[in-house]
């Protein structure tokens, strides 16, 4: 499968639109239409390869792993263990919310805080255990 049809298929997934998946990933709206419909480059005319940190916000902003959005586009896997980022997540989360800037930010602050609250409990659980 092309990039541009697995990217097309996992918007429609989502229920999004190119404008919503624009929002969510920072890329332009023409920019996504040209990798679903494959326009080629027009310098080299050959399809159009998104850069690695592209393919990264596209694939924070349909909800799925890296690797699979590296692979899709024809890129190798990353070797190292992705890391969970709450405050990206959260962002991404609250797109759709119409939350203020200041309420975004102040939910944000809270998750981070109750994550790091459960992220506790569980190593004082592990540490009496042992």
């Amino acid at each position: 499968m092309s990039f541009g049809k697995w990217l097309r298929d996992r918007r429609d997934s989502l229920g999004l639109s190119q404008g919503e998946l624009s929002e969510r990933s920072g890329l332009s709206v023409s920019y996504i239409s040209a990798l679903e419909r494959e326009e080629p480059n027009t310098r080299a005319g050959l399809p159009r390869q998104p850069k690695i940190d592209k393919i990264d916000r596209l694939a924070r902003a349909l909800q799925v792993g890296v690797n699979e959005a590296r692979q899709a586009a024809g890129y190798a896997p990353k070797t190292e263990t992705p890391t969970f980022n709450l405050a990206e997540s959260a962002r991404i989360a609250l797109l759709d919310q119409n939350l203020s800037p200041e309420d975004q930010a102040e939910i944000i602050e809270e998750m981070t805080i109750a994550y790091n609250v459960i992220m506790e409990r569980r190593r004082l659980r592990r540490e009496r255990q042992q």
